[in-house]
């Protein structure tokens, strides 16, 4: 095993980025990722991935990036992990997969993990391939409170599996703590954020899976608005339930009138009488000859 240093990502230079609030890391280039990704020895037990806290097939993509084969490490990170480009860049690696790294400490530092994720997401954001989507739909409908990243993986994830996803948001941006938390020269808005929302949002439109109308993303719930939707919702919910039960009932009181229907000479004829009902309730539809139709109890 070949100590190797760990190749450092390009940074623009402090006197350029003092002027702006522009992103500070521009990441790998193509000849760095792929030095970066020789250094990866495919551990047999995969340490970087027991350190991922969403468990991401870290040298399956990294084999992909050795190969030259963009599209595969694309699909298997978004086996577990939607947002790779954000999480290239704000993800703490060096305290999670990095960490669990076998080089970090004689061989030359950690694989360059994050950098190498992030490069992969860049390279599906400048794709302009949309996603295949599911071949079976589940008809349910999900609706997502928050579109932060927990609320965009949790839609992303519920809109692959087929079901019917709609996104709720108070702000005005989706985003969550990646529009208002993060600063602009870490993670940039518009170039990063905002197009990996949209993949989700074009994805949805061209495969009609996430619901894009006006109820998604676009438009804004203030508190009063989204508790009179749940509140119609709950109140549509019970009175359903309220007519299904009153229907069952119904039903039921049916199936027992008529369950021993028929003429016959006396009550103990008839079968179920001094077991499962009396001479105070009979059913509807027994006719004792000489004494006409009983009425229901």
């Amino acid at each position: 095993m070949v100590k190797t240093e760990r190749n450092k990502v390009i940074t623009r230079p402090s006197e350029i980025r003092v002027k702006d609030f522009e992103e500070v890391s521009q990441g790998f280039t193509y000849e760095l990722m792929k030095a970066e990704a020789e250094r990866c020895i495919n551990c047999k037990n995969a340490p970087c991935t027991a350190g991922c806290p969403v468990g991401v097939k870290i040298p399956e993509f990294i084999q992909c990036l050795k190969n030259d084969d963009l599209d595969g490490a694309v699909k298997i990170i978004k086996l577990d992990n939607n947002l790779p480009s954000i999480c290239g860049r704000v993800c703490p690696q060096e305290k999670q997969c990095e960490d669990k790294c076998i080089r970090k400490l004689k061989l030359g530092g950690a694989v360059a993990i994050g950098s190498l994720e992030r490069y992969v997401g860049d390279y599906a954001l400048a794709d302009n391939k949309v996603a295949t989507p599911p071949t079976k739909k589940i008809d349910y409908k999900v609706a997502v409170i928050g579109s932060g990243p927990s609320g965009l993986t949790v839609a992303a994830d519920c809109a692959n599996a087929g079901l019917d996803v709609t996104i709720f948001e108070a702000f005005h941006e989706a985003g969550g703590v990646l529009v208002y938390g993060i600063p602009e020269f870490r993670l940039p808005k518009e170039e990063i954020v905002k197009k990996e929302i949209n993949k989700l949002i074009e994805y949805a439109i061209k495969h009609k899976i996430i619901n894009t109308t006006r109820d998604v993303v676009d438009i804004c719930f203030s508190v009063p608005e989204l508790k009179d939707i749940i509140t119609r919702c709950y109140d549509e919910h019970i009175e359903n339930i309220i007519n299904k039960a009153n229907q069952r009932y119904k039903d039921a009181q049916y199936m027992y009138d008529n369950r021993y229907a028929g003429t016959y000479n006396s009550l103990s004829e008839v079968p179920g009488y001094g077991t499962e009902w009396n001479s105070r309730c009979i059913p509807s539809g027994v006719v004792i000859k000489n004494k006409g139709r009983n009425s229901r109890c």
